[in-house]
């Protein structure tokens, strides 16, 4: 049985940006992780240690999100390389996942957002 987590929303105030400008004035970033896993053990157990525990990715969100990078693209990629690897050692089954870094007002003018999206 595959079931699908999503932790949609997390909002940082990040200083990421391409711009020495946006390196020093930040911006406003959502963060959305989909995760799709065989949960036949968390649906029979009843067990966090079995499925995704929220806060735990939400730290590894956030502590990716606290470093300065240029590219939205490296920081997405650098989100999954950790979500993926942190949920399938817990989880101990392969998980698919899915990160979409969105950026917004980025510093063209009439764009109110940007984001990549990374799965695998």
């Amino acid at each position: 049985m595959k079931s699908k987590i999503a932790i949609e929303g997390m909002a940082f105030y990040a200083y990421h940006g391409f711009y020495e400008e946006e390196q020093k004035i930040g911006g406003k970033y959502l963060v959305d992780v989909y995760l799709q896993y065989d949960s036949a053990d968390s649906w029979l157990s009843d067990d966090l240690s079995q499925t995704v525990n929220y806060e735990i990715i939400y730290q590894l969100v956030k502590t990716e999100m606290d470093i300065p990078t240029k590219l939205i693209e490296t920081l997405c990629r650098r989100i999954f390389d950790k979500v993926k690897e942190k949920s399938e050692i817990s989880i101990g089954t392969p998980v698919y996942v899915t990160i979409k870094v969105t950026k917004n007002n980025p510093p063209v003018n009439g764009l109110n957002h940007v984001f990549v999206e990374l799965e695998g």
